[in-house]
């Protein structure tokens, strides 16, 4: 049996994602724990397979397994409003550009990701909201916007209705 260099990526990420899981910070859902699952299992392989240099398919493993580790964090505290990029790389244990150049692979931005996980949320509120006690400013600001006017004009855009249009179907249904 030889030992593991403390230095390997790999074993780095590995203690990044037993931390997160016994602080239960990761794996909200079924999905999001199947991931980590599989990705605990491929970096116990890579830590066990390399020395310390990992060759190009090793790091697109790790890679991978961080940003499956950054996007499970995102969506599950998308709704937080001090949500930043920043604070996520910070969690992960990686350097801000470097999360964003692996959010961007997917074809998106940070800031897209979590402005469309909030829409969708509230698009949701918006049209299970059955009494006349639901009020747009709070449905934003559970959702994790601050500024009431971006709301509105993100949610214009992407719905093509407004918010207060969208609560007046759900009322009249």
């Amino acid at each position: 049996m030889r030992r593991l260099p403390r230095r390997s990526e790999a074993l780095q990420l590995l203690r990044s994602y037993v931390r997160s899981l016994e602080r239960r910070r990761l794996g909200a859902s079924a999905e999001v724990r199947e991931a980590i699952c599989r990705h605990i299992v491929d970096l116990v392989a890579l830590a066990i397979t390399t020395h310390g240099a990992m060759g190009e398919s090793s790091l697109s493993a790790v890679a991978d397994a961080r940003l499956s580790a950054a996007l499970g964090q995102i969506a599950q505290s998308f709704d937080e409003p001090g949500l930043t990029v920043a604070v996520v790389a910070r969690d992960q244990g990686i350097s801000t550009r470097y999360l964003q150049r692996l959010i961007e692979t997917t074809g998106t931005s940070f800031t897209a990701r979590v402005s469309e996980l909030r829409l969708q949320r509230a698009f949701t509120l918006l049209t299970e909201a059955r009494d006349g006690a639901c009020r747009i400013s709070d449905i934003a600001l559970q959702v994790g916007f601050s500024d009431i006017s971006h709301f509105n004009r993100l949610f214009r855009t992407r719905f093509g209705d407004t918010p207060s249009g969208i609560l007046g179907r759900g009322r009249r249904t």
